[in-house]
């Protein structure tokens, strides 16, 4: 069962790196995009839904796979739940351009956090 465990842990630490370097792409790509969706063009539109996606990936894997995976390793009895994905589930609930704008900047602002994750579970 240890041995199932180490291996999950490994494959989502595998993931994460994958997915990191295309949210980097991503958010390289939006720097110099304007949050305010009003008048995006079509292009401007799919970068931001890319990186949106993008982000959301990186941190579902991240949190509800390897953190839970690497708790399950040191507690096998654990059986909390996570309730850290609100940003995550705004980015399907929230439709409108008004309602979108505050998310992407949020998102802007963590990523950089998000992306240092590659250099601490690559240490680990």
């Amino acid at each position: 069962m240890l041995a199932g465990r180490e291996k999950n842990l490994e494959e989502y630490k595998q993931a994460i790196l994958k997915s990191l370097k295309y949210l980097k792409q991503s958010y390289e790509e939006i720097q110099t995009l304007s949050p305010e969706l009003k008048n995006a063009s079509s292009e401007t539109l799919k970068s931001w839904e890319s990186y949106v996606a993008r982000f959301a990936r990186v941190t579902d894997i991240f949190l509800m796979k390897y953190i839970r995976a690497r708790i399950l390793l040191d507690d096998p009895g654990f059986q909390g739940t996570f309730n850290i994905r609100e940003l995550r589930n705004q980015a399907t609930h929230e439709y409108t351009e008004r309602e979108l704008e505050p998310y992407l900047k949020k998102i802007k602002e963590l990523t950089p956090i998000v992306l240092s994750i590659e250099e601490k579970i690559s240490n680990s």
